[in-house]
């Protein structure tokens, strides 16, 4: 009955497919054997794999039902291409310069909500991937306090490590903050070798800077060698004066003096302030009374007169044996010489200066920042000329 039942059951579904028919008599066979309890499992086995055999064939009826070959490898194909494409997004949201271009565009809100801190965001990622411009959007912000809290000493960093990969930008941007001490110490050398670096790169404020500051730091450079000879000078102007006392080489001092007054009588003729006005009107009178003594007092002294020079320094006038002292080393023709040649130089030298750099533009409007630099340092010069203008009045 078993048997009999398989071979009914399996005709049925079997000829729904390509089935050879010979298999359709294969349980009737075993049926017929009388010890059939020996060869039970076996013919199980044989039916189970002929109904697995079926189940690889489909009738024409439901051949319709599943997706040809074809549709199967379009469909496998696109399924390709969306894996690709997904790759492709996931590589562009690694790619530091897409990163930064999403922080632009929140910056700007193009295409999307305008945001700072989102802004801020995106550049800090693609700025620790080492993307330079990141780098430099990301000081900006910590210098402007756009979408970060205000830090100079912050930007600074951000700024440095643009710079060392070759950011023009970001090297002006550090030298300024080196040139007022903002998050960094205060260094004109250093912001002067950073602007020039930038002006290389093309960076299109670096170049006035340069220029600029060159000219700051040469005014800085001779006021600091006047302020000495001033010093000196309000502390004891002598009769005769041993050039081996001075705080630097005669002709280094005498050029810095006049290029002080020439500066000081640009400013005075440019500015509208009257405070400055009054007071380059105070001071050019004194570095001209310095221009003179030294050209005429301060001479290089024999050895064997040393000792008499040194005791001619306690005296308001000359006593009758330093008269051959006097004559031995006064010599106003000489001095006016001195002086004069000084002064070519110093034009000389400012009109070379002019024609490689351009004119500077300096003497335009000032900040108030700018303004209370100028007044500090007159104020130093103008307290060293009432000193020297007391030793000069009491008979010096």
């Amino acid at each position: 009955f078993f048997f009999l039942t398989i071979f009914v059951v399996s005709s049925l579904r079997l000829r729904q497919c390509k089935t050879p028919s010979w298999w359709l008599w294969l349980p009737l066979i075993l049926s017929r054997i009388n010890n059939w309890e020996v060869v039970a499992i076996p013919a199980t086995i044989v039916v189970i794999l002929i109904l697995s055999e079926r189940n690889k064939h489909v009738s024409p009826e439901r051949q319709h039902l599943l997706p040809s070959d074809k549709e199967t490898d379009s469909e496998v194909q696109k399924m390709r291409a969306e894996l690709d494409r997904l790759r492709q997004d996931l590589d562009l949201l690694e790619d530091p310069e897409t990163i930064c271009s999403f922080g632009q565009m929140a910056f700007d809100g193009d295409g999307v909500d305008q945001d700072n801190v989102q802004a801020a965001n995106w550049w800090k990622i693609a700025a620790e991937q080492n993307h330079a411009c990141s780098q430099h959007n990301l000081a900006l912000m910590y210098e402007n306090g756009q979408g970060v809290p205000h830090d100079l000493t912050e930007a600074a960093k951000w700024y440095r490590i643009a710079a060392e990969q070759g950011h023009a930008g970001s090297q002006n941007n550090l030298g300024a903050l080196y040139e007022g001490g903002d998050g960094v110490p205060q260094d004109n050398m250093i912001a002067l070798d950073l602007y020039r670096q930038a002006a290389k790169g093309g960076d299109a404020n670096a170049a006035s800077n340069v220029l600029r500051l060159e000219v700051r730091t040469g005014r800085d450079k001779y006021q600091d060698i006047v302020m000495a000879f001033s010093d000196l000078m309000a502390a004891d102007a002598p009769l005769i004066g041993d050039c081996s006392m001075l705080p630097y080489p005669k002709k280094t001092i005498l050029y810095a003096i006049r290029w002080v007054m020439e500066d000081y009588e640009t400013k005075r003729e440019a500015t509208t302030d009257r405070t400055l006005r009054e007071g380059y009107d105070q001071m050019l009178p004194t570095l001209s009374y310095l221009l003179t003594r030294l050209a005429r007092d301060w001479r290089e002294i024999d050895l064997e007169d040393k000792d008499a020079i040194a005791e001619l320094g306690g005296c308001d006038s000359f006593p009758d044996w330093a008269l051959k002292l006097k004559a031995k080393y006064i010599d106003d023709d000489k001095a006016s010489n001195e002086a004069y040649d000084v002064a070519i130089q110093v034009t000389k030298d400012k009109v070379e200066f002019e024609k490689r750099h351009g004119k500077s533009k300096e003497n335009g409007p000032r900040t108030k920042k700018e303004l209370d630099e100028e007044y500090n340092d007159l104020a130093k010069q103008l307290k060293i000329s009432l000193e020297i203008t007391r030793n000069r009045n009491s008979g010096h």
